[in-house]
């Protein structure tokens, strides 16, 4: 990656970054490639560099059926926050993201399963 133009006063030039950024938007070349595990399986996503993990949260909850706030998104060990952009904490074409489910949400919604179902009694009556 190369870095921003200068101006002659060694201050960056916002509006060029800023439209070079959106070219590369619009000419599809900040679309990257990403690995995503769940503990079962792969999903191989495109999606824009600059994108959050929040947005990469929303296309994962079509493929998986979790809702985002249902995700927790990790990349190099770390959980990543909603408002995080990808290429601002290092995700490159190829690269690895682990998603997983909420272990909180995941065990409220056990607890709900478990009062819905009737629990059948461990003793049973024998009739001879």
């Amino acid at each position: 990656m190369r870095p921003p133009p200068e101006r002659s006063n060694g201050n960056y030039d916002r509006e060029a970054c800023l439209s070079r950024r959106e070219n590369a938007k619009t000419s599809g070349e900040g679309v990257i490639r990403i690995r995503v595990s769940t503990v079962s399986q792969w999903h191989d996503i495109s999606i824009q560099a600059t994108s959050t993990f929040g947005e990469l949260k929303m296309v994962l909850s079509l493929l998986t059926n979790l809702e985002p706030e249902e995700q927790r998104l990790l990349f190099k060990g770390k959980e990543r926050e909603d408002e995080e952009h990808l290429h601002m904490v290092g995700v490159r074409d190829k690269d690895k993201v682990l998603m997983l489910e909420d272990p909180a949400i995941k065990e409220r919604k056990l607890l709900g399963l478990a009062r819905t179902q009737i629990i059948g009694s461990p003793y049973r009556t024998i009739r001879v």
